[in-house]
């Protein structure tokens, strides 16, 4: 299915050449438009005005991105106020379990790693800030999912276009709301946790859908009004995150920090 015939091509063109750009770092006009599909005349007709206006930057006849698009990426980030409160909780829950934290936020049916840091375990491929999956995919997304209304959850589904078991999802964010730790269906072990087990917090526990052999457990960040803002996980492999740890070490350190980061949320 194409575009709705109200979008602009000359700015989805623009974007389809930034997003080559993005992924593949410094390119020729003849390398993009093989890339692009987009005549080598359009494309130096679109880099010229883009380094004109300061978003490319142009070497040896190679042309890059230039770090206007960190300073946007910075100031947009900045505006969530739980990304302040959270990198040093995060940092601190990096440094005890070792394993990889992070802060994940929901936009347009996605869920958004806003800041990832990592602990001595090494071993946690290439997840990087601003990765996104569909929200339903991630332990962080459906930690954050438990506590939005039905119909907020229906919308960000929607957004993002995938096809998703409505009865099944719904069942899981309500297990992950009453009985505060669901394991992943797809789980090797399966733990009985009790529902008082950490009393008065929730989390979450599944697969990373975006590399195999991750697994991830989560909690959501409430506000006043118990409503999810974001959802910080901790991320490992199989073999460190393995049901005894988890019930021992992990779910409690990652709950104490969400339950600090709920607590300065509720001073702003």
């Amino acid at each position: 299915m194409g575009p709705p015939k109200h979008h602009v091509k000359s700015v989805s063109k623009t974007f389809e050449i930034l997003e080559v750009m993005e992924r593949s770092g410094e390119l020729g006009v003849t390398e993009l438009s093989q890339r692009t599909g987009i005549a080598k005349s359009s494309v130096y007709k679109y880099l010229d005005t883009l380094r004109h206006l300061g978003f490319v930057t142009k070497s040896e006849g190679k042309y890059s991105l230039s770090l206007r698009f960190f300073q946007f990426g910075q100031r947009i980030v900045n505006r969530h106020d739980v990304y302040h409160l959270a990198r040093p909780e995060l940092e601190a829950l990096a440094e005890k379990t070792g394993e990889m934290a992070s802060l994940v936020v929901e936009e347009d049916g996605e869920a958004v790693s806003l800041y990832r840091t990592r602990g001595h375990d090494r071993s946690h491929g290439t997840v990087e800030d601003g990765d996104r999956i569909p929200i339903h995919g991630s332990a962080g997304g459906k930690a954050l999912l438990s506590y939005r209304p039905p119909e907020e959850v229906e919308t960000a589904l929607a957004a993002a276009d995938v096809d998703v078991d409505r009865q099944t999802l719904f069942a899981e964010l309500e297990t992950a709301r009453d009985q505060r730790l669901v394991v992943d269906r797809d789980a090797r072990d399966v733990v009985d946790y009790s529902a008082g087990m950490l009393e008065g917090h929730r989390h979450t526990v599944g697969q990373n859908r975006t590399d195999d052999g991750l697994r991830s457990i989560a909690v959501p960040i409430r506000n006043d009004q118990d409503y999810a803002i974001a959802a910080i996980e901790v991320i490992g492999t199989d073999r460190s995150l393995n049901a005894q740890r988890l019930e021992a070490d992990i779910a409690p350190l990652l709950v104490s920090a969400g339950k600090s980061i709920e607590i300065e949320l509720s001073k702003r």
